[in-house]
């Protein structure tokens, strides 16, 4: 008798749920919703994901930021052309919506909130595309499941991970600038999350798990790491690249060399922490 008692609380226990699984359906659409964004003459890539089937695409706000042509002044004077490549090889050119450029409310929401829409551009996709539902960041909770697919590292494959929503919480410290001084202090949703992300992954889904695959919805966009030396391992870097002195020791190492190359390697690392942003500041500010 004990023996069926145990065999039946294995069988109905949540880790043996058809649903609570990773099923080929699931890691299927997650792979044909989701692209890899580049950005002309820039090296850095990132993640979006198609939100209908006509290709427009969600991402966040600093990925597509260095598209932005400005002067030594700040003076915005074009974008760059920004692309997205689909797990089918096929790569279609995509275009910010003027109106988050011009529309100064929307654009603080979005710069502070890491958002941003693309459209497809200056031809839409010949076919439907795979899309992702939207869903609400208030009805996932702490240690809930969650997975998401990105380009980790810029690598040319898609990259699943699974994990658990930690903790959610205000972020506070956001300030937004206006033509390069502060100007607001500004509040976001976010979470931290026990999900592998490396530098990538940002603006991925991040899909909140349910019962079946109709459940699972966008609750978050992918959007940052924990790594407790990575500003001053940056701040170190983008002092190194400005550097004309290339100090060498007697053995012809290099160490303006060494030390770019060990401050990239931190930039890089990840500790197993990230954390997204919620997806209601999108829908919020689009309405």
């Amino acid at each position: 008798m004990k023996y069926y008692t145990y065999l039946i609380m294995i069988i109905f226990s949540p880790a043996f749920l058809p649903g609570q699984s990773l099923t080929k359906a699931r890691i299927e659409r997650l792979k044909h919703s989701i692209g890899k964004i580049s950005i002309e003459g820039d090296p850095s890539t990132g993640t979006g994901f198609f939100v209908n089937d006509q290709g427009t695409v969600v991402t966040c706000w600093h990925v597509i930021e260095p598209a932005f042509i400005k002067d030594s002044t700040g003076k915005f004077l074009g974008i760059r052309k920004i692309n997205i490549e689909m797990y089918d090889g096929q790569k279609k050119e995509l275009q910010i919506p003027i109106i988050f450029i011009s529309n100064l409310d929307l654009n603080k929401d979005a710069v502070s909130d890491d958002f941003c829409l693309l459209l497809p551009a200056p031809i839409p996709f010949n076919t439907k595309v795979e899309f992702l539902k939207l869903g609400n960041f208030d009805d996932i909770q702490e240690g809930d499941e969650v997975y998401t697919c990105g380009y980790p590292l810029g690598l040319p494959y898609q990259f699943i991970s699974r994990g658990t929503l930690s903790t959610k919480y205000i972020d506070s410290t956001i300030v937004y600038k206006r033509a390069g001084m502060p100007d607001e202090k500004m509040q976001k949703s976010v979470a931290l999350l026990d999900l592998t992300l490396n530098k990538g992954n940002s603006g991925g889904p991040i899909m909140k798990l349910g019962k079946n695959l109709d459940d699972d919805e966008v609750v978050g966009i992918a959007d940052f790491l924990i790594n407790p030396f990575g500003q001053n391992a940056q701040q170190l870097s983008d002092k190194l690249n400005k550097e004309t002195m290339n100090l060498n020791l007697p053995s012809g190492l290099s160490l303006t060399d060494a030390m770019k190359l060990f401050s990239i390697a931190i930039i890089y690392s990840s500790n197993g922490i990230s954390g997204c942003v919620s997806i209601n500041h999108f829908l919020q500010a689009l309405k």
